[in-house]
């Protein structure tokens, strides 16, 4: 829904006509937002499994030792 309103009203926006925008830097940034979808958010989907492991055992680590240092 955001998207939607910065495309509707980029052109209200006059601050935007000062500044130089690169054709070069829109892409530059697009192929960054790509790279993360389609490279870096799959490989945290494969290590999901070992992050939810590991915050299971802190949790019963901390159930089992709050109660020791009160």
């Amino acid at each position: 829904m955001g998207f939607v309103l910065i495309h509707l009203f980029i052109g209200k926006l006059h601050f935007l006509d000062v500044v130089p925008r690169s054709r070069w830097l829109s892409l530059a940034g697009g192929v960054a937002v790509s790279y993360i979808f389609l490279h870096i958010l799959p490989e945290l989907s494969a290590h999901q499994a070992t992050f939810a492991e590991a915050f299971g055992l802190m949790r019963k680590l901390q159930s089992i030792l709050l109660p020791l240092a009160a």
